[in-house]
């Protein structure tokens, strides 16, 4: 049965993992001769590319590359960009900035022109296609760089680790992995806390960079799954992209994020909804790519953090990640903690016990969600080390799989805790912390 939102602000996610391949490494490309065709924030400047490391040029992107996903669904206004992690789509149309949010916008203008001199924050009252664009690069490699910091990582942890080069090597070759055993053998061990075994890359531990697509309409994001994906829906999806090696092999590759600002159930409208979609969902994607995509990691602990994420930036628009058949939780409210405090009092909130046997999205109801953001937030401040911890111990575990017993040897290695201790913790955390309204 699929229940219309009660809140516009609430927006659904599908998700699904398949495989998929990669092309050639990212070329940046000539400068458009034509100035209509240049980018407004850069100029398509060489020097502030090399600069800054980003480039717009073509790159591999799900199946193929950028180019052919534009020409495969006819439409040559999508915007590209390669940062230093992530390789970024975009054609959504120019928003206008509210009047109650100049102030935030003229901050975050203000950084970004420190960069790109032709950026003038006092006049800028509209957000061109291509500001959007480089926006949310922005905003996604910061939010790359909070990610490492809350798992106790720095960039350059990874940096011994094999690149995107040495990958599309292993692609062509008779054995995928020998050239990783190789470079291993010259550049190992990796640094403390790294599984000591090859396969991870430099990002996160994921061999290639981070994508996203945004769509501004259905119907193209539409033909963008159905062609690459397999999806006949138009609703947000994150993907698990894997290699298709010569060997016949299937290593995970990267991880995927895209979206319609009109698909759907519930319309983007405001820039700060678009940008809660991706800190939500690339924010899981991260979560799941640390260390290398291996497992499916609890359910509960990926819908908390990708709600923390998005929480932490906004609490207006929220998103769930629901199990395919589910279209909508059936209600929303803006402020979630009184709710969570109301739900210890009245002692209905569901334990970590029974999170952990939650072995789908589908099997989180809205009260369940609420929980699972406080108790990740719970344990994410408590002691960020030992939430690292925890999460490395879920994801490196022999069994592969996550399951409660996991999650109760994670808890007690990481935190020394037994889950019913970690219950009677959060409980008085949020008691203690909570507001009553």
């Amino acid at each position: 049965m699929n229940l219309m939102p009660l809140s516009s602000r609430v927006i659904c996610i599908f998700l699904a993992f398949s495989l998929s391949s990669t092309l050639a490494l990212g070329q940046a490309g000539p400068r458009p001769e034509k100035k209509k065709n240049r980018c407004t924030v850069c100029l398509h400047h060489p020097k502030l590319m090399e600069d800054f490391a980003f480039h717009h040029g073509k790159f591999p992107f799900l199946t193929a590359d950028n180019e052919a996903l534009t020409n495969h669904i006819d439409n040559q206004q999508i915007l590209w960009i390669e940062t230093k992690h992530f390789r970024i789509g975009c054609d959504l149309k120019k928003w206008k900035i509210p009047l109650a949010d100049k102030e935030n916008y003229f901050n975050e203008l203000s950084a970004l022109a420190e960069k790109f001199p032709a950026i003038n924050p006092k006049k800028t009252k509209t957000l061109d296609r291509w500001l959007r664009l480089h926006l949310f690069a922005e905003r996604m490699e910061a939010f790359y760089q909070r990610f490492l910091q809350a798992m106790g990582f720095e960039d350059q942890d990874f940096g011994a680790l094999p690149g995107e080069s040495l990958f599309e090597q292993c692609i062509q070759g008779p054995d995928f992995f020998e050239p990783l055993k190789e470079q291993f053998l010259k550049e190992g061990p990796w640094p403390e806390r790294f599984p000591q075994e090859v396969g991870l890359g430099k990002y996160l531990g994921s061999p290639f960079r981070f994508e996203v697509l945004m769509l501004q309409h259905d119907r193209d994001f539409l033909t963008v799954k159905d062609h690459y994906l397999g999806f006949k829906n138009d609703y947000p999806q994150r993907h698990h992209v894997r290699f298709r090696a010569a060997d016949g092999t299937t290593p995970s590759r990267s991880l995927w994020f895209g979206i319609s600002a009109t698909g759907g159930e519930t319309p983007i409208k405001h820039d700060q909804h678009m940008h809660n979609a991706l800190l939500n969902n690339v924010g899981s994607n991260m979560l799941n790519a640390f260390m290398l995509y291996r497992i499916d990691l609890p359910s509960w602990l990926d819908a908390g953090w990708g709600h923390l994420q998005c929480r932490n930036n906004s609490e207006v628009y929220n998103f769930f990640t629901l199990g395919e058949g589910q279209a909508s939780v059936a209600k929303d409210v803006s402020n979630w903690a009184p709710v969570v405090r109301k739900l210890v009092q009245k002692d209905r909130a569901i334990s970590f016990a029974e999170l952990g046997r939650a072995t789908q999205f589908s099997h989180l109801d809205f009260d369940a969600h609420l929980v699972s953001w406080s108790k990740v937030q719970f344990l994410s401040l408590h002691n960020a080390e030992s939430f690292s911890n925890y999460v490395l111990a879920l994801k490196l575990d022999p069994s592969q799989s996550g399951n409660l017993s996991v999650q109760r040897k994670s808890m007690k290695s990481a935190y020394g805790w037994t889950l019913i201790q970690a219950e009677e913790a959060w409980k008085a955390w949020v008691l203690a912390t909570y507001p009553v309204k």
